[in-house]
Order: C-alpha cells, then sequence, then structure tokens
C-alpha cells in the first residue's frame, strides 16, 4: 500500500511530475521492543505534500513478536510485513529492493527513533538533487532512554532523537555516471 496525500491507493502507478514515491525499508532480526520504539517514531512524523510513501519491514525469520508488534501499526501506517526466511542482512534487504514501490528506498534500522521531520528532509533532497542516486547524511548523537525489560530486568537502550537527526541529506553518487 501507498499512501497518497493521508489516502490509500494500492498501485504505485499514479506517479506524475513532482510527485515523489518513497518507500522506507527496515530490516529486522527478534528485535520486536526497540523495532516498536521505532514504528512508534514513524506515526508521527510529517508526510511533505506530493509525497507517496510506503513502509516495509522485513521480518527476516523472527522467532520474537515482530509480525504482532507490526500488525499494531497497520492501521496507523502504510506498512507492509514481508518475510524473508534466508538468514542474513543481504538477504532482507534484496528482499526489500524487490518488493519496494517507491521511486526512492530508504533504509534506517529497528533500532532508530525518527523526528517529525525526518521523510521531510529526505524528499527535499530527492526533489533538490533528483539526479542523484544516493544520499546520506551524518547523523546527530541523540539522549539515549534507558529501561528495564522482561522478568530478569534487564536494561534496554534506545537513542531518542532531539532535532534535527540528520544534517541536510546530500547527493553521494549521481545516476547518471
Amino acid at each position: 500500500m501507498v499512501v497518497k496525500d493521508g489516502g490509500c491507493d494500492s498501485s504505485a502507478a499514479h506517479r506524475r511530475a513532482g510527485r515523489v514515491s518513497v518507500t522506507v525499508a527496515i530490516c529486522t532480526w527478534n528485535r520486536s521492543q526497540s523495532l516498536q520504539h521505532t514504528l512508534e517514531g514513524f506515526a508521527r512524523i510529517a508526510i511533505p505534500s506530493e509525497t507517496d510513501w510506503e513502509l516495509l519491514v522485513v521480518n527476516n525469520n523472527c522467532t520474537d513478536r515482530t509480525d504482532e508488534v507490526i500488525r499494531v501499526f497497520q492501521g496507523r501506517l502504510p506498512v507492509r510485513r514481508i518475510f524473508e526466511g534466508r538468514p542474513g542482512l543481504s538477504h532482507a534487504r534484496n528482499r526489500a529492493i524487490a518488493e519496494a514501490t517507491g521511486n526512492y528506498i530508504i533504509w534506517t534500522d529497528d533500532d532508530v527513533t525518527v523526528c517529525e521531520g525526518w521523510l521531510s528532509a529526505y524528499v527535499d533532497a530527492f526533489r533538490r538533487w533528483p539526479e542523484a542516486a544516493i544520499f546520506g547524511a551524518r547523523l546527530s548523537p541523540g539522549s539515549m532512554a534507558t529501561r528495564r525489560v522482561g522478568s530478569g530486568g534487564s536494561i534496554q537502550r534506545w537513542p531518542v532523537c532531539t532535532p534535527p537527526v540528520i544534517s541536510e541529506p546530500r547527493p553521494l553518487l549521481s545516476r547518471h555516471m
């Protein structure tokens, strides 16, 4: 599913000049608690105008609550669960590439907390440098949140975004090299 300015459209064929179509891809393996925090952040992002987007979560043969976490967000996000049974990040990323419908793929991790303007920063860069093929940004270290998890009381830490998380994304490689 691709979200189109607040509405849903199951086809990516509606692309026209000025619109940007983006796939955000997260590959995960047995990190359901961390993934939940990441998806909570995505539920709060601002969607730029003229932007269609989807969120792919690649389950790389997880045995924890990953699928349950994804299901909780299916009504709030344009999230699609993709299964990749072959272990390894390369297999998971290749599966995401095969399933993506966006003209751009933004990779992020299952332990990242995105800020409200995260997607907008990338879409602005895509529009500013349409000839670019790869973008990157400097990550600003945010504070770390801590809580006790599980019956053993183990401590889990994850980054908490303090705007701006990314500096202005810049092209790293042109499509026409």
